[in-house]
């Protein structure tokens, strides 16, 4: 007797092999996409049941109430960190080298939703490749240009794990323009041949890349100006002496109004990599704002971080994402223009603000 009984859904087209129950009752309400409002038909009754298909994207599998998934899990969301120093929306580097201006590199790209084609094709048995018609309700022929000036970028997921371009056995390849390609246009050419006992679902998604360009962003070096030293954290701040490889090394501060950057609104900004830090502060901005354990290193950064321009209820601002940050001990030692009047009024500080702590205790013990 066949144990498994493969089972399709009317609304989704989508299918699910189960366990033969002849004991139980099962409703025949969709157990595959979360929210269908289709109902299950058996297909056909098989001896060993099939991987369970990954969904296609903007699908949610079904799962049990009260249950968690990737998607309901409680992960660490990317929280984004305020670099504004000062009530005149400041930014302000850090950087060795004491002269009238800093010059900031940056690599921009528009925060904008990118188009793509998503193809779908589901295999039963061996094969190694992909072309043609899809299996997906759209039924569309894949086709892209992966070379070029203008090329498409080509994702291709295999049950829902990313596989990487290249000659490795778990890689893939596709046509080049050049007749030493292994891989004919518009296909996908496995290196390794795919074999399941069931179905293989392989999603094909082609889109373009980002269009980045370069912006150059000019600092200019404190001078100890009255008039702007209640106006900002770091304003009376002359220059900064971190601990580097067992000196103290300075670094001279360099300011830049925020809202005279130039930059498009809803852009994503990636410093390239130099030898300066942003340093940051809290509101009010008072001389007690400042974090003197904490900075943004603009020094091998990681892919993942970057600083975004937008605007946050009609305001402009800049933030960087939390895990571009850097704790240290000791801290900073701060070098001032003039002697700061002592606070002798309590201050109310902002409580919609995100206060950052240090993830770890770097200091000695009490």
């Amino acid at each position: 007797m066949k144990k498994y009984q493969r089972l399709g859904c009317t609304v989704c087209k989508r299918q699910i092999d189960k366990l033969v129950d002849l004991t139980h009752y099962a409703p025949d309400k969709c157990t595959i996409t979360l929210g269908c409002e289709g109902r299950l038909q058996p297909l056909e009754y098989r001896s060993s049941g099939g991987i369970a298909v990954t969904p296609e994207i903007g699908v949610t599998d079904w799962r049990p109430r009260g249950s968690k998934t990737v998607e309901t899990a409680d992960l660490v969301s990317t929280a984004l960190i305020s670099l504004e120093t000062g009530k005149l929306k400041q930014l302000t580097i850090a950087a060795p080298g004491d002269g009238p201006a800093r010059s900031l590199i940056l690599d921009v790209k528009s925060d904008t939703p990118k188009a793509y084609r998503q193809y779908v094709y589901r295999k039963e048995g061996s094969f190694s490749s992909i072309s043609g018609i899809e299996s997906g309700l759209e039924k569309k022929a894949l086709r892209f240009t992966a070379y070029g000036a203008n090329h498409d970028q080509v994702e291709v997921y295999v049950n829902g794990v990313l596989r990487e371009q290249g000659t490795g056995p778990d890689d893939y390849q596709i046509y080049d323009g050049t007749d030493a390609s292994a891989a004919p246009p518009n296909t996908v050419l496995f290196n390794t041949i795919l074999d399941s006992q069931g179905n293989t679902q392989v999603d094909v998604v082609v889109s373009k890349e980002a269009q980045a360009s370069t912006v150059t962003l000019t600092f200019n070096r404190h001078v100890g100006d009255e008039s702007r030293t209640a106006l900002g954290a770091w304003e009376n701040v002359s220059y900064v002496e971190r601990f580097v490889g067992g000196t103290w090394k300075k670094y001279y501060l360099y300011t830049l109004d925020l809202d005279s950057i130039g930059v498009p609104l809803n852009s994503i900004l990636f410093p390239q990599t130099t030898d300066a830090f942003f340093v940051l502060a809290r509101q009010p901005y008072s001389q007690l704002d400042r974090y003197t354990d904490l900075v943004v290193l603009l020094e091998n950064q990681s892919d993942a971080d970057f600083v975004k321009y937008y605007a946050d209820n009609k305001v402009t601002t800049a933030r960087v994402t939390h895990t571009a940050l850097a704790s240290f001990f000791p801290p900073l030692r701060v070098t001032k223009f003039a002697v700061e009047k002592t606070i002798k009024t309590a201050i109310a500080g902002v409580e919609e603000q995100l206060v950052v702590d240090g993830r770890v205790i770097t200091g000695p013990d009490a």
